[in-house]
């Protein structure tokens, strides 16, 4: 019995199987990466998105200083320092009706 040097061994599929791995790992990543993008992007409570919404339901300019998105138990933001120009100043905010 010839015992074979390393050169001279036949190939395993042990190289062929860390390529798959490694190519469907990659894959992994950037499926995630772009996942991770879009649901970020297109986020339901965005202070961009909500901001205008404000303005328009509440009659008034809304300024906010600082907030801070919240991912667990409820998607969202928060803003601890927001303000509130009432725009309209005939209306009573707390009876909604005319003075």
């Amino acid at each position: 019995m010839a015992i074979l040097s390393p050169a001279a061994r036949p190939a395993t599929h042990a190289g062929r199987r860390k390529r798959i791995l490694f190519i469907g790992c990659a894959a992994f990543l950037v499926a995630a990466a772009i996942g991770f993008w879009f649901i970020s992007a297109n986020w339901p409570s965005r202070f961009r998105k909500i901001r205008p919404m404000l303005e328009d339901d509440l009659a008034s300019q809304v300024t906010v200083t600082s907030y801070h998105r919240t991912y667990f138990p409820n998607p969202g933001f928060v803003a601890p320092a927001s303000l509130f120009a009432v725009k309209q100043p005939s209306i009573s905010l707390l009876s909604g009706t005319p003075k």
